[in-house]
Order: structure tokens, then C-alpha cells, then sequence
């Protein structure tokens, strides 16, 4: 099947795969963010509605410029819940320590949760990522840095980073007068003692530097790369990064399957979009371009959070939880 665009540039219709209702373990939970885990479950990370704002608030300088806070404004509740497809309740947190938080697995069912800002200040920065062992209690903290974008983990409890521009070049006291940003690089990878073990060769590999990582992907212990600004996809494997030219911008996540590539979403127009390509020689080759649809044909909503893990792409709703193998028909 081609799904390239028909001659007036419409796209296939490609449906995806209802895997699952988002159902909160406490009911009037609220959903604050959702992850991947190694083997294609989700986790997600709840509080009450009441508590949202405290955990997940924004504040206005006096230019007018709107930014996220870095700390809870007081203590919330959270709750952490599994879903592979049914709903099920792993741990309860009293009070996170950090605002923006996500929640990610880990071996042995340790969990790790994330918070997207972290600020320096001179007395010591946020220290933003808390390893938790399975009956919730404190394995190790450690600052990640500002602006991260992507937290991706893998089976053996690697931990790989992606940072907007702000975790780049700097904001909320790094860079400028302070140090430099721990994201620097714009893809850091760390152990699983949150540890830095790895960060992004750019100006060694020849490549261009990252600006913003919009997409990363795990396959087992290979990590694959898009970001802006050049989007080319790069693969890093054994510590070796491979690198293929690319003219599809801005796609939200990454799904590979051998020398296949997809890229799901992108800018506001192409949202709804993925295309499909084959990575050949130092390029990546077009070979269909489709519009993803909910069951039924219905549009994604506006409000859709795309994800990529291995050959899979998990799309997700204010209460649903969709997928699309590239492996299986009519890709293949």
C-alpha cells in the first residue's frame, strides 16, 4: 500500500489502534503526564484537579513573559499508575519535590520521576530527578538540568535526556552569568545512579549541534534522534552515531524498525501526519506519507501527545491511549 499524497495533496487515512481507556486509579484524578516504558506499557503520573496548579503552575515576570515554576507551590499528592492495557495502582507519592514531574521505569521496579525545570542558584540547584525503589522510598537525587524536553529509559536503566533550547543555551540562572547548562549537549545520556555517562558528540561526529531535541526513540539500548535545527536522524549505537540528511521537519516521535523510519506529528498543520522512509547510504528516502486518524476515522484531537518506542507509535488522548506498529499491515 502507497500512502503517498494523491494529486490534489490529501494523505491516506491511516487508523490507529485503540490500546486502552486512561482511567485514574483515585477518581477526579487528573492526568500530569504520561511515559513509555521499555516493553510498550504506560505509566502515568495523576494528582486531583485541586492540585494542579500547585504542582504544575506557571509564573509572569514583569515583562509579561510566562514561564513553568521549578518547585511545587506546597505539597501535592500524586499517584503512579501502570497501564498494559488495564489500570493498575503502583505507588502513591506524599509530595514531590519538584514541579512538571513525569514518571519513567526503571529495573526492579524503581521508578523515576523527572521534573522538566530546574533552577541554579548560587546556594545549589534544583535537584530535579528522584530515583524511588518499589515501595516508594528515596534511592538517589541529582540535577538533570533546565528545559528538559524527553526522558526516555531502557531495560538495563540507562537514562537518556533531551533538552529544549532553554536547557541548551541556558535560562532560569544557567548560561549567561551562570554555568554552563548541563544540557548543553541537547542529549545526555545517564546510568542508573543518575549518573552522566554519555553526552552528544556534535562538532566531534561532523554533525550540526542540537537546538532543541523534538524526537527520541529507544530501540532496546540503540537511542535514534530528530532535532532542530537541521532534523537529521541520527543513530547511536554502542557509543558510535551514525547520521542520515533529512527533509522532513519537525515530527513529535520517532518509530524505527531496521533501515525503516517513521516520524509521526509535527508543526501545527502536521499535527495528524506521519511519513514513512527508508534510511539508504547517508540519506533518508520518502516512501509514504499518511494521515493518522483515530478509530473511525475520527481526527486526532488538537490536544495529542505522540510518543516513540522501538517500531511503535503511542498516541494519546485527555482519556485514551492509541498505537501504530510500523512492523505490521498495511506498512509493511
Amino acid at each position: 500500500m502507497n500512502g503517498m499524497n494523491d494529486g490534489n495533496g490529501h494523505r491516506t487515512e491511516l487508523e490507529l489502534v485503540a490500546r486502552g481507556r486512561l482511567i485514574p486509579a483515585v477518581s477526579g484524578d487528573v492526568l500530569l503526564s504520561a511515559s513509555i516504558t521499555p516493553g510498550n506499557a504506560l505509566l502515568a503520573l495523576w494528582t486531583a484537579e485541586s492540585d494542579v496548579d500547585a504542582i504544575a503552575g506557571r509564573v509572569t515576570d514583569p515583562g509579561g513573559a510566562s514561564f513553568p515554576t521549578t518547585r511545587p507551590s506546597r505539597p501535592v499528592a500524586t499517584r503512579v499508575t501502570l497501564h498494559d492495557p488495564e489500570t493498575r495502582l503502583l505507588t502513591e507519592f506524599a509530595a514531590l519535590p519538584m514541579a512538571h514531574p513525569s514518571v519513567h521505569s526503571m529495573p526492579d521496579g524503581q521508578l523515576l520521576v523527572v521534573g522538566a525545570r530546574a533552577e541554579w542558584r548560587p546556594e545549589g540547584a534544583d535537584r530535579n530527578a528522584v530515583l524511588y525503589d518499589a515501595e516508594g522510598r528515596v534511592l538517589a537525587e541529582e540535577t538533570l538540568g533546565d528545559g528538559i524536553q524527553q526522558v526516555v529509559t531502557t531495560r538495563g536503566g540507562r537514562i537518556w535526556v533531551g533538552y529544549t533550547d532553554e536547557g541548551v543555551y541556558g535560562n532560569f540562572g544557567w548560561g549567561f552569568d551562570g554555568p554552563e547548562p548541563l544540557g548543553a549537549s541537547g542529549l545526555v545520556r545517564y546510568d542508573a545512579a543518575l549518573r552522566r555517562d554519555w553526552e552528544f558528540p556534535a562538532i566531534n561526529a561532523g554533525l550540526d549541534t542540537i537546538d532543541d531535541c523534538y524526537a527520541l526513540n529507544l530501540d532496546g539500548e540503540t537511542a535514534w534522534v530528530c532535532y532542530y535545527s537541521d532534523f537529521s536522524v541520527v543513530r547511536i549505537r554502542d557509543g558510535v552515531v551514525k547520521a542520515w540528511t533529512n527533509e522532513v521537519h519537525s515530527a513529535a516521535a520517532l518509530a524505527v524498525a531496521g533501515d525503516t523510519v517513521a516520524f509521526a506529528g509535527g508543526y501545527a498543520p502536521d499535527r495528524h501526519r506521519l511519513v514513512l522512509a527508508r534510511l539508504g547510504g547517508d540519506s533518508v528516502h520518502v516512501t509514504g506519507e499518511y494521515r493518522l486518524t483515530l478509530p473511525g476515522g475520527k481526527p486526532l484531537p488538537a490536544r495529542s501527545t505522540l510518543f516513540g518506542q522501538g517500531s511503535v507509535v503511542h498516541v494519546l488522548t485527555e482519556d485514551a491511549w492509541y498505537t501504530l506498529d510500523i512492523t505490521r499491515s498495511p506498512l509493511r
